[in-house]
């Protein structure tokens, strides 16, 4: 008689898988816009969802739809994990906001070209249609 040999079997896990990776990028199907107080800060059809963590992508806005007027470069360059990027205040509202967006310079990176902006000084609205 031949011996067996039983492996153990693996469960599956009891909450499901990431619905996205970390870097994932792909295009948002909708109008997006962000408000400083009453100034409009972007406006555009053309948002992109990046992935920064697994399970929330997080708006990054192409800079030609930024109103240049609202972006104070801080001359601070950094790389991130998307690639060569400098930080900017966000003007307006009486207000100046340290920080408050990062600018991936122009390039061959994922997102070049794109602005990523901290939520808290905006507010946001977003359109499916």
């Amino acid at each position: 008689m031949e011996a067996m040999s039983i492996a153990p079997q693996r469960q599956a896990p009891d909450y499901p898988q990431a619905a996205a990776v970390r870097g994932r990028i792909e295009p948002a199907p909708r109008r997006v816009r962000g408000f400083l107080g009453s100034h409009l800060v972007f406006d555009t059809t053309s948002a992109r969802y990046v992935w920064e963590v697994p399970y929330y992508p997080q708006y990054y806005i192409p800079r030609a739809d930024v109103r240049t007027e609202v972006l104070l470069d801080e001359n601070h360059v950094q790389k991130v994990q998307f690639g060569q990027s400098r930080t900017f205040s966000l003007i307006g509202d009486g207000h100046t906001y340290a920080a408050a967006a990062r600018v991936f310079d122009d390039g061959d990176g994922p997102v070049a070209g794109l602005v990523r902006f901290d939520w808290d000084p905006l507010r946001w609205f977003e359109e499916d249609e």
